[in-house]
């Protein structure tokens, strides 16, 4: 009976030590492949970033030129509007005489 309870414990220290030692080793490697899967994610995020930032810079550019356009717009209606109350004006004028 002595001998199954000593066979036993010492089953059971090996059985702690493999465990023990596996987890030495599989935990670094699992670290590892956390670390990898994190850069490779980090990457993917800064790479839509740097596409966001570009649209955004586009997007601006666009913004800024149709604002021109439209404020060159404005003065041309500006300027169709004094020239019309002018003809009008000499119309008038003329039709007086």
């Amino acid at each position: 009976m002595l001998q199954i309870t000593a066979r036993r414990a010492a089953t059971v220290l090996a059985l702690i030590l493999t465990l023990g030692t596996l987890s030495t080793i599989v935990a670094p490697i699992a670290s590892a492949q956390t670390v990898a899967s994190k850069k490779a994610e980090a990457a993917k995020i800064a790479d839509q970033l740097e596409k966001l930032a570009e649209r955004a810079s586009v997007l601006t550019e666009d913004y800024n030129e149709a604002r021109v356009k439209a404020s060159q717009l404005d003065a041309r209606v500006r300027n169709a509007g004094a020239e019309l109350a002018a003809t009008a004006a000499k119309a008038q004028s003329a039709a007086m005489r």
